[in-house]
Formats: structure tokens, C-alpha cells, sequence
């Protein structure tokens, strides 16, 4: 779809929301048929430091964004391999940007940044809209279902997220709401629970097959009381509260019972479903703590200097430079009130559940940087 809308000439990166404030990033570009080709104006003019950098066509559209830790040495590798991607975008290239990042991190949430602003169309990778992150849901309809939606409604009983979309988290919905029997339809679906009042003595038409096989209450065809109904909500919402023992306890029994009877297959298909509970369980847990995850994570930079990232709630909100640090010290006055202040503007972050989502792949990719951490309480 991006190719239907007119590109702009590129003319530069634009300005950041992730770089530490008040620092001046390096930036550098060089031509194709400037002096000795591409190959040695990189070898001769690109720095060795972390940063972005840029592949912009003979048109002057931008049309690749990468990042690295040492940017010399990761352009240089374009001009290494004969058959490669990099070899075929290093063709179509007639000018090579780039911009340093004081730090590998700040590149790889500043990478993220440029390619949705520009959307290059030889970046598979990144863009915010192909990772379709997902929020789990229980609405607060008059029968509450567990869901998984893009975007949180407006209102609802209990929303955790961002995930990334995946089999495990659809498997567990679905057997979730097998065992405890909630629904799973539309919202408008006309709800009527058992003994209320039918309108002219008429029946609710349905069509649910779960209903009809047994595996859900059936609210919409007076299947069930709405005292019964609710208890089940209730169930599911201290499941997802951290009690899962009710909720795997029922299965376990039916893998008993199935195996008491000598139905093996079926003991096997439910202990693959307390297997799949157990996984998102751990999922769950996950997006809980990265949503509680208020820290600061300081780096030391190759000059000397440090870089102070406040995290709060599991996204970058603040990032500066600072001469000395000492993080068994106690924090300066003026770096707890900035903090205290960029806190309030949290909800100002671009691209927030993205970047939530990108900071849980950083830490767990880069492990021994929680070292480097601090927590710090919500002020």
C-alpha cells in the first residue's frame, strides 16, 4: 500500500523522541560518484560508532534503514558478499546517510523510529503495523467474554498487553473459554439468561455450535442463570490474576478421568492443553512485569560520559547525557524531579505498545545490560 502514495526526497532523519535530549547526534553522507566510489568513502569517512544508516536511491527516496554497532564495519560488509541482499541494495544506492546514536540501544529503538516515518520498501522487518500487537481483553458487555483485540475499548473489566500475536495466546483463549464455557461471539450478539422474561412468550433464535456440543453456557439462549454465568467470569478473572490452579485443576481432572477409561488420545490432548495454559501463563506473567517495569538504565558511553534512560511502565521516556554517575549513589535532586516530570507526559510516548514490545526484546536479547539497571518507583 505504501507504494500507491508519492514518496518525498529524503533530506534527512528528522527529529527523534528517542536520543538523549539536548545531545547533537553526528550526521554524514556520501555519494556515489564522490571521489573513490562508495566502498572507500565508507572505509575512509564512516565512523566506528553505533548509529542508523540510510540507502537512498538515484530518485532520492529512502529506501533502506539499518542500524549497527559499528557502522563502518556494517556498511563495509555490503561490498563483501557477491549474492546477498546487501550486495543488490548497495546497487541501487547513490547516496549512504547516517547518524550516530551514543549507544547501541538508543540505535535500535532510533531504527524503529525512521523506518515508520519513512516506510522503506526494503524494510521487511519493523514496521509498527505488520506486528499487529494485541491487547487481552475481558469486556464488560452484560455477558463478559476473554478476547483479543487491537486496540483497548473503551471500557472493560481487565486489558493486559501489548502481546505479539501468535498460536499460543489464540490456542489459550480458545481453551479457555472451552473449560470455563464463555462465549466467544459478537458483542451484539442479544444476550438472555435463564428465567428472564421472554418478550411476547418468544424463544432466542441461535445457531451456537458450542453451545450445541456442550462447551459453552450459552447466554445468548437462556443456557444458563446470569448468577452461573458471572461465577465463571469470576473464575477467569482470578486466572488471569495469577490463580490458575482452579482453571488447571478441571483439566487435570479430565485427563484422569479420559486415562481412567483407557481413552489415552483424549488424556493426551488435554494434557496438551494444560501444557498450552502453562506457556501463556508464563507469556502473561511477562507483560505483566514489563508493564510494572519503572527503572533507569545507564550506560557508559566510549567518551567517558554516560547515558541515563528512564523506563517507566516499559517505555523510554527520558534519555540524556550526563558527565559522572555513580549508581550506588543517591539520584540528584534535579534528575528526580525531571524524571518526576516526564513521568506525568508518559502518555506522550510515540509509538508506545510498540515500543513496550521492543524494549522486552532489547533486555532479553541483551541480558547482562539488567546489570546496568535501577529501579526506581513511580513518583
Amino acid at each position: 500500500m505504501r507504494d500507491l502514495f508519492q514518496h518525498l526526497e529524503f533530506t534527512g532523519f528528522g527529529p527523534s523522541s528517542v536520543l538523549p535530549e539536548g545531545s547533537e547526534p553526528v550526521s554524514g553522507q556520501i555519494k556515489k560518484n564522490g571521489p573513490g566510489g562508495l566502498k572507500h568513502q565508507v572505509k575512509v569517512l564512516v565512523p566506528k560508532e553505533p548509529g542508523i544508516y540510510g540507502l537512498v536511491d538515484s530518485s532520492g527516496i529512502l529506501i533502506y534503514v539499518g542500524k549497527a554497532k559499528n557502522l563502518r564495519k556494517r556498511l563495509q560488509s555490503y561490498f563483501l558478499k557477491k549474492k546477498s541482499k546487501e550486495k543488490k541494495l548497495i546497487r541501487r544506492a547513490s547516496l549512504i546517510c547516517w547518524q550516530t546514536c551514543f549507544s547501541e540501544f538508543h540505535a535500535f529503538l532510533r531504527e524503529i523510529e525512521v523506518i515508520n516515518l519513512f516506510l522503506p520498501n526494503a524494510n521487511v522487518m519493523g514496521v509498527a503495523h505488520r506486528l499487529r500487537p494485541v491487547y487481552l481483553v475481558l469486556t464488560s458487555s452484560e455477558a463478559p467474554a476473554i478476547k483479543l483485540l487491537k486496540k483497548l475499548p473503551g471500557k472493560y473489566l481487565e486489558a493486559f498487553g501489548p502481546f505479539n500475536q501468535g498460536k499460543t495466546l489464540r490456542n489459550a483463549i480458545n481453551i479457555l473459554n472451552e473449560t470455563l464455557g464463555l462465549r466467544d461471539c459478537a458483542e451484539k450478539t442479544l444476550i438472555h439468561f435463564a428465567n428472564q422474561k421472554i418478550l411476547l412468550e418468544m424463544l432466542p433464535q441461535f445457531g451456537c455450535l458450542r453451545y450445541e456440543i456442550g462447551n459453552c453456557l450459552g447466554p445468548c439462549a437462556g443456557g444458563c442463570s446470569r448468577k452461573a454465568y458471572l461465577e465463571k467470569v469470576r473464575q477467569i478473572k482470578e486466572y488471569l490474576k495469577g490463580e490458575t490452579a482452579p482453571v488447571l485443576e478441571i483439566l487435570r481432572n479430565q485427563m484422569t478421568e479420559f486415562a481412567g477409561t483407557l481413552q489415552f488420545e483424549f488424556a493426551g490432548l488435554v494434557k496438551q492443553k494444560i501444557q498450552t495454559l502453562e506457556r501463556f501463563s508464563q507469556i502473561l506473567q511477562k507483560v505483566k512485569d514489563s508493564g510494572k517495569l519503572n527503572f533507569i538504565y545507564w550506560q557508559k558511553l566510549n567518551d567517558g560520559q554516560f547515558a541515563i534512560n528512564i523506563i517507566c511502565e516499559g517505555v523510554l521516556v527520558h534519555a540524556e547525557i550526563v558527565e559522572q554517575f555513580k549508581s550506588k549513589l543517591p539520584l540528584p535532586k534535579s534528575l528526580i524531579e525531571k524524571i518526576s516530570r516526564k513521568v506525568k507526559d508518559n502518555k506522550k510516548v510515540i509509538w508506545e505498545s510498540y515500543q513496550k514490545l521492543l524494549i522486552q526484546r532489547w533486555f532479553k536479547k541483551m541480558q547482562n545490560e539488567l546489570d546496568q539497571t535501577i529501579p526506581f518507583p513511580m513518583v
